[in-house]
């Protein structure tokens, strides 16, 4: 009985029994019935082990023999030449789905059929494949690494008969071999056939091509237009030589005049080059005297003299022609006298440098000017004297050689457009030669590489380890695990059965008096 604290809204204290549960009168029938327990248990243990020995010992003895098959691809290459060679290797995937096709395969009804067959006469009457293939269990065992499994198939097979055990076993791994060999080691027949098929067709196709090819050149006339157009060509082009020779001779004249003028044109330049070079000297003289004279000693007045006499001398003594247009500048001066003072002096030579420099920027017009006539005119000159030189040649008369070379133009242009048809259409039928040789020489290649690799059988898998018959029987089934598991059964049903009859008041029948 426990006791809890008042509570805050209600203000009484509230009191409740917990429920126990007493184990010891439990255990007290239990320690009462102990015996009754205990003998039924061994009773139902006793009667159950019996009953599992008498089931095993009425079992037939079998036999188990195995025969390990070896996952180990063996692939022959043959190669001629670049062409011709036989493939290395098998696609088939991931290696566990490889392994696990292997499995299934082993476990074929075809292979229980073949076998059957094969020993049929040897084996137990009242058998068939399908009991066959039930005495028949096929594993792949774990390598060195639990996680990973071997490259061996194992083939077992459980008979009442050792020696058919082991004879069972090595047939089925015979025929298992030859049936996963035969899989995917070799080319199926039926791509043989297609592959001959397709090249017998394309043998037809080139064929065709050739002959269309063969009829089409012996009807072509590439080389008849081919000598038509070099004879045209060779016409058109004496035409055009004697077209030239006339324009030559028109033209001659018109050279002679051309040549002298630009010799004309050349000497005015040369001359006006020499007057510049000669002005170009005075004037650096003047410039030189005019400084000088801006800083002269007064005392030095009649030699300064002396000086601008003597260059204005030399300017008005320059070389003249007599083509020579006048000089836009007045170059008259006035001499001047033995008492002129040095500013009068300096001065005069001051007017000097400005008239030579007026001058020499004349000079450098004309120069532009004649330099411009030399490069220009006479050019013209000449295109325009050539393009009526043909019709001066001819005295009035058209060219003579026009009409026969425009003719014999039009005349190589369709020669041309039907060579050029003849030709494209040559490279056509060649082009459809080639593919279709192409297509040939492929498939005949693809097909003595098939019939070499057929030839050349390849090897996925080989038997690795023969079976032999056991000399032991297979041990039957370890019945420990059961005859526990029935005894663990027993005491809980004794366990019940004693609490059962306490409760409805019996009492225990090997209890002492």
């Amino acid at each position: 009985m426990t006791v809890q604290q008042p509570d805050v809204y209600a203000g009484e204290p509230q009191t409740w029994a917990d429920d126990e549960i007493d184990l010891r009168r439990y255990l007290a029938v239990l320690v009462a019935w102990w015996r009754e327990i205990a003998l039924l248990t061994v009773l139902i243990t006793a009667l159950a082990a019996g009953a599992a020995w008498l089931w095993q010992s009425r079992q037939p003895a079998l036999y188990a023999a195995s025969t390990d098959v070896v996952i180990a691809r063996l692939t022959s290459r043959i190669a001629l030449d670049e062409r011709i060679t036989t493939s290395e290797e098998t696609q088939q995937g991931g290696v566990a789905s490889w392994r696990a096709s292997l499995v299934q395969l082993a476990q074929s009804p075809a292979i229980a059929d073949a076998v059957f067959a094969e020993l049929g006469d040897r084996l137990p009457a009242g058998w068939s494949g399908q009991e066959l293939l039930g005495k028949v269990t096929v594993d792949n065992p774990a390598g060195p690494d639990p996680r990973t499994y071997s490259d061996i198939i194992r083939i077992t097979v459980k008979t009442g008969n050792p020696t058919q055990s082991a004879l069972v076993a090595n047939a089925w791994a015979g025929y298992f071999v030859d049936h996963v060999n035969q899989v995917y080691g070799q080319v199926p027949a039926d791509t043989l056939a297609v592959v001959q098929s397709e090249l017998e067709n394309a043998q037809a196709v080139y064929l065709q091509a050739e002959e269309s090819l063969q009829a089409f050149i012996a009807e072509s006339q590439a080389d008849r237009l081919q000598q038509q157009i070099h004879e045209k060509q060779a016409l058109r082009q004496n035409f055009q030589q004697g077209r030239n020779a006339l324009l030559a001779a028109a033209a001659i004249s018109a050279n002679e005049v051309i040549s002298s003028t630009i010799q004309d044109n050349l000497d005015a330049l040369t001359q006006l080059y020499s007057r510049r070079r000669l002005t170009q000297a005075q004037l650096s003289q003047a410039r030189n005297l005019a400084t000088q004279l801006e800083q002269a000693d007064p005392a030095a007045g009649a030699s300064n003299l002396l000086a601008l006499q003597l260059l204005k001398a030399q300017v008005f003594a320059r070389p003249m022609t007599s083509a020579e247009q006048p000089l836009a500048v007045d170059l008259t001066l006035t001499l001047p006298t033995f008492n002129a003072d040095a500013a009068a002096l300096a001065a005069d030579a001051r007017t000097l440098v400005t008239t030579l420099e007026g001058y020499l920027a004349q000079l450098d017009g004309e120069i532009a000017a004649a330099s411009g006539a030399l490069l220009n005119a006479p050019n013209a000159d000449l295109a325009s004297q050539l393009q009526a030189a043909p019709a001066a040649g001819a005295a009035g008369t058209a060219d003579p050689f026009e009409q026969p070379i425009a003719q014999l133009d039009g005349e190589l242009q369709a020669l041309r457009s039907r060579l050029a048809a003849d030709q494209a259409r040559e490279r056509q039928l060649t082009q459809q030669r080639d593919l279709a040789w192409t297509a040939y020489d492929t498939l005949s290649n693809k097909l003595v590489e098939l019939n070499l690799t057929r030839t050349a059988t390849n090897s996925e898998v080989r038997i690795g380890a023969r079976a032999v018959p056991p000399a032991e029987p297979q041990p039957g089934p370890n019945l420990l695990l059961p005859i526990a598991a029935v005894a663990a059964a027993a005491l809980l049903f004794a366990l019940v059965l004693a609490l059962v009859a306490n409760a409805i008041g019996r009492k225990p029948l090997l209890a002492r008096p």
